[in-house]
């Protein structure tokens, strides 16, 4: 096979479309003002070939705060230990080689790319609290590009395929790609129906576009697929009940939530407020 054919080998479907879409990849700004400085095109493989070390890059430089170490996945923090950033990091040697060795075996489906999507998460979470609206933008696309690198990486067979696509998704919902981020949360569902991350990330997100019915639809359907429900699905459900004021099915909910150990009060309050929580 010839250097561009591996090159494209290993390049997803939507990474492909990404290329073909220069003006939604970073990469590609780099690249077109070059081919511009040079007075040529650059080909569309060469640009996908920016495109893998950009990415390379980005996670061999990634370096997360104190506290966004402490608040990673173990996972991820197992993952990070032996990527090139978590080599040379301020936490090398925090994570014992056996329990990195564990992991890898537990997550070898997804273990080769895994800490692309682990910046990701993080990514994900600068950009939702960054006060620019034009750096956010670019987190949240960092972040779907993380995971997207991941994700074409891995096998679908393993649920921690979901949850990444899970995380892409929100970054779509926020770049305003509604329909990307339906295609992701409907496939995820789809491939694995027993994770609740897809069911509660897409209910929050159907409440916040005011689509109360369709949140509530789904979080029902999260409960019953992953036989009973957690405490996050019974809270936002009752979250999502009291706001349509149907306060009996929210208040069951809510104690079912609360039962199980959720720790937050705001749906405790929520019904309090309108005299619907009884103790």
């Amino acid at each position: 096979m010839s250097v561009c054919g591996k090159i494209v080998a290993r390049i997803s479907d939507g990474e492909v479309r990404m290329i073909r879409n220069m003006t939604k990849v970073r990469a590609f700004r780099s690249a077109r003002g070059l081919a511009s400085g040079a007075g040529r095109q650059v080909p569309w493989w060469g640009l996908a070939l920016l495109l893998l070390v950009t990415q390379q890059a980005f996670a061999l430089e990634f370096v997360p705060s104190d506290f966004e170490w402490s608040t990673w996945p173990a996972y991820c923090r197992a993952r990070y230990m032996v990527s090139g950033a978590g080599e040379k990091s301020r936490y090398a040697g925090k994570i014992p080689p056996v329990v990195v060795q564990d992991w890898q075996h537990k997550l070898e489906p997804v273990w080769y790319g895994l800490h692309h999507y682990c910046a990701g998460i993080h990514l994900f979470t600068r950009a939702m609290h960054e006060k620019d609206r034009r750096f956010a933008l670019n987190g949240f696309e960092h972040s779907a590009d993380e995971a997207s690198y991941t994700l074409a990486r891995s096998s679908e067979s393993h649920p921690m395929f979901a949850v990444m696509l899970t995380l892409r998704a929100r970054a779509y919902f926020e770049l305003g790609h509604f329909d990307d981020a339906t295609a992701d949360f409907k496939r995820a569902i789809q491939l694995h129906p027993e994770v609740p991350d897809s069911y509660a990330a897409w209910g929050l997100l159907l409440r916040r576009s005011g689509h109360l019915p369709q949140a509530r639809e789904i979080l029902e359907r999260g409960i019953k697929a992953t036989d009973g429900g957690t405490a996050e699905l019974h809270y936002l459900l009752g979250i999502i009940l009291t706001d349509m004021k149907d306060y009996a099915p929210a208040l069951e909910h809510a104690k079912r939530a609360y039962k199980m150990g959720y720790p937050l009060p705001g749906l405790k309050r929520k019904l309090q407020n309108v005299g619907h929580w009884t103790d």
